[in-house]
């Protein structure tokens, strides 16, 4: 498991990811909620990151998460690829997202 930071975006499109094993995550409406526990910071993804956030959960790559998000929303695969990318870099910056497996 790496901790990844800044310096490692934009990730290369076959890194497996998955979340931090101090997160918590609770969707509604819409909305996702992640919870650090190990920082007790909250934070409140849209809809867009919060699908994200959900392949993430399944160990998915951003390969493979922006072909899903370009699927589900019908917009080209760099769009989904650029989306993801942004979405991935607040994630890693705030240290929610590790590359590899445990």
């Amino acid at each position: 498991m790496k901790q990844l930071n800044s310096r490692d975006l934009p990730l290369e499109m076959n890194t497996q990811l998955r979340p931090g094993d101090m997160v918590i995550a609770a969707s509604e409406d819409g909305e996702t909620v992640l919870l650090d526990l190990s920082r007790g910071e909250y934070y409140t993804l849209n809809a867009t990151a919060g699908y994200i956030w959900r392949l993430i959960c399944k160990g998915a790559t951003p390969a493979t998460i922006a072909q899903a998000l370009s699927t589900e929303c019908g917009i080209a695969i760099e769009r989904g690829s650029a989306d993801v990318q942004a979405v991935l870099g607040v994630l890693v910056d705030a240290r929610l997202v590790y590359a590899g497996v445990p």
